[in-house]
């Protein structure tokens, strides 16, 4: 980035400084005037991360730019700082202690700057998507004697329940590929649990159905559909380049088909086991014999597998499945952990009688269409966080190989 840019970037610096610091006068209301000031709910504390939240508020198309510009500031302050390293060696011992506890704070500095710009970067595709994150969850206390919640009197704690939400279904499935859509919907499935069809779907809809869990139980569940986002956008993102590159060609379609691909060198990088294809064909009432010798049938048959994300994901062995499930670096995971908790609350740990520490658990309830927007939240913010990464990533090193 030139100088003429950087001082452009600069002036806009400033005038997000100085917009989001003067509300309207207008916004009068507590809410009013948290939505005006906070664009989720982690509060950054470093500079480049309260500056990238005042652009997200004011000049959110900036907000690309201004991060990469903020890494590659921190990229040359880390480059800086190991040159110092080296030359510090010819300090005495007294300095020496000195200067390594400087640089150990500098290093600590730049690390908790760099999870914000990539929080930063998340919040922004949250906007971009049209469903912004949402705030933190204000847990209701309601009365626990209630004939609505007639288990609530057993809790050992209060009871609490969560306003509904909007879904915005269409918005945070539009963020997955058609392959991974599928499997988000059965990762809903899971938790959800099964839904009423038919004519009892008309009557008990979502966000009319209440559901027990408590905090810490909500809080890990979302924090487990980050991860399984992050997972899905990982092995998709694999799924769609080796189909791009014709590796799965051979059970996939393309120029030969399944019997014909057995015995060319493209074949053997095919990922599907032969009896998974079998096996759907099978399902359609189709032999491998008729897909060969039928050209309609055929292209059937390569159409179902060419959407078969979870045929993929099961071929894998153990060791390149735990490499796929696997965070790539530690800031990811605390961004995860921060999020999380900004989000629910920390754990609460106190001391029973005993004096020993237990944690806080207070039972919550939430309609199932609050669970659904935040398990589809989740898994989308697991999807960026992924892409996000890699864009960090390459400009600031953070991954381990």
């Amino acid at each position: 980035m030139n100088a003429s840019s950087s001082r452009h970037m600069s002036r806009i610096f400033a005038t997000a400084s100085d917009s989001s610091s003067s509300p309207s006068p207008s916004d009068n209301t507590p809410e009013s005037q948290d939505k005006a000031t906070k664009a989720a709910p982690l509060t950054p504390e470093s500079p480049p991360g309260i500056l990238l939240e005042q652009l997200i508020l004011s000049h959110p198309h900036l907000v690309p730019a201004a991060a990469e510009q903020q890494l590659e500031q921190l990229a040359a302050d880390a480059e800086a700082s190991d040159a110092a390293k080296e030359a510090g060696g010819k300090k005495s011992s007294s300095d020496l202690v000195l200067y390594k506890r400087m640089a150990e704070v500098r290093s600590n500095e730049r690390m908790r700057a760099i999870k914000e710009v990539m929080y930063a970067l998340i919040v922004q595709k949250f906007i971009e998507s049209g469903a912004p994150l949402l705030p933190k969850v204000p847990f209701v206390t309601v009365d626990p004697s209630s004939s609505l919640f007639p288990s609530a009197a057993t809790s050992p704690f209060g009871l609490d329940l969560v306003p509904t939400v909007s879904v915005k279904e269409q918005e945070l499935s539009s963020v997955h590929s058609e392959e991974a859509l599928d499997m988000v919907k059965e990762h809903l499935a899971t938790i959800l649990g099964p839904r009423p069809t038919g004519p009892m779907a008309a009557l008990i809809s979502d966000d009319r159905v209440v559901v027990g869990t408590s905090k810490l139980r909500l809080g890990q569940v979302y924090a487990a559909s980050i991860m399984y986002g992050y997972f899905l956008r990982r092995v998709d993102q694999r799924f769609q380049l080796e189909k791009s590159i014709g590796l799965l060609k051979g059970f996939m379609g393309g120029a030969g088909g399944a019997g014909e691909g057995e015995g060319e060198e493209g074949a053997q990088a095919v990922v599907f086991p032969p009896e998974e294809v079998v096996e759907e064909e099978e399902v359609k009432g189709e032999s491998a014999g008729e897909g060969e010798g039928e050209g309609g049938k055929e292209g059937e048959g390569e159409g179902k597998l060419e959407r078969t994300l979870r045929a993929y994901v099961q071929s894998f062995d153990s060791e390149t499945l735990q490499m796929t499930a696997t965070m790539r670096s530690k800031e990811s995971v605390e961004v995860i952990e921060r999020h999380t908790e900004a989000l629910f609350g920390k754990p609460q740990v106190e001391a029973n009688a005993e004096g020993v520490a237990v944690v806080k658990d207070d039972a919550a309830r939430l309609t199932v269409s609050t669970l659904r927007r935040l398990v589809l939240e989740a898994v989308a913010f697991g999807g960026f966080l992924w892409d996000v990464e890699s864009f960090v990533d390459s400009r600031f090193k953070i991954t381990t190989p």
